[in-house]
């Protein structure tokens, strides 16, 4: 499946700044959410597989 530019909609767009060893609960949203990991490190778990987030990648969680 192709997305197209007119198929896109912003929903919200936020800087979040996080304490080192800080981190969020797990939750799931009804929509994709794409994450710019500009500094720091860490882990993210999906379906209880975990996967290493890192610095200077861009990432794409598919909707819940």
């Amino acid at each position: 499946m192709k997305v197209r530019d007119s198929q896109l909609q912003v929903l919200w767009m936020a800087r979040i700044d996080y304490l080192k060893n800080s981190g969020v609960k797990m939750h799931s949203h009804d929509f994709y959410q794409l994450q710019l990991i500009i500094d720091g490190e860490g882990i993210i778990e999906i379906n209880g597989q975990s996967y290493p987030v890192l610095a200077n990648h861009c990432y794409i969680f598919e909707k819940n």
